[in-house]
């Protein structure tokens, strides 16, 4: 079967300041995201102000096994992500 990948989503560095003490900084690393499947239609991005953007997207994937007896069983899905 012949996967590919389809959209890698990359969160960048976030930063928060504590209220208590301003010269606190806390970093969390950099995450990486890779989905596989299909895209149902184009990603819409949105932004609200003074907030990150997030992106919304619909994915089909498929899984495929085989049991012990050899018989080939397939389960499909179409989900909405937001990133």
């Amino acid at each position: 079967m012949f996967r590919r990948p389809v959209l890698q989503v990359f969160h960048q560095f976030v930063r928060y300041e504590s209220e208590v003490a301003s010269s606190l900084v806390l970093e969390r690393s950099m995450n990486r995201v890779q989905l596989l499947g299909r895209i149902g239609q184009d990603p819409v991005m949105r932004q609200v102000e003074g907030k990150n953007p997030v992106t919304i997207f619909s994915l089909a994937t498929n899984e495929m096994w085989r049991s012990g007896d050899s018989e080939v069983n397939q389960v499909g899905d179409v989900s909405q992500k937001t990133t």
